[in-house]
């Protein structure tokens, strides 16, 4: 789930190298039911950004045990920070 124009309207899929594709549906319903369909038809990885559940906070442990052995760099902690909390490329709204 991403928001887009600051409305929760879109979703992000990322491929195993980190491209990612944002489509925007215009109207929330639309993107449940586009995200419920894929859910069902397609073996994804589903990472939820939800903070209270385990996949969640178990990346999040993982990112910063890989910042603290230095594996990462401050960019790149931040910007995957960025990422878990929702922030896109591709939606400017988001950054100044």
């Amino acid at each position: 789930r991403r928001r887009y124009l600051m409305a929760q309207t879109a979703l992000e899929l990322y491929n195993d190298e980190g491209d990612a594709l944002l489509l925007n549906f215009g109207q929330k319903r639309l993107r449940s039911l586009v995200r419920s369909w894929l859910k069902r038809k397609c073996a994804l990885e589903y990472r939820d950004r939800d903070r209270h559940r385990g996949a969640f906070q178990k990346r999040l442990h993982e990112l910063q045990e890989a910042w603290h052995r230095r594996e990462l760099s401050n960019f790149d902690y931040l910007t995957k920070l960025n990422e878990l909390a929702g922030r896109s490329y591709n939606d400017l709204n988001q950054y100044p």
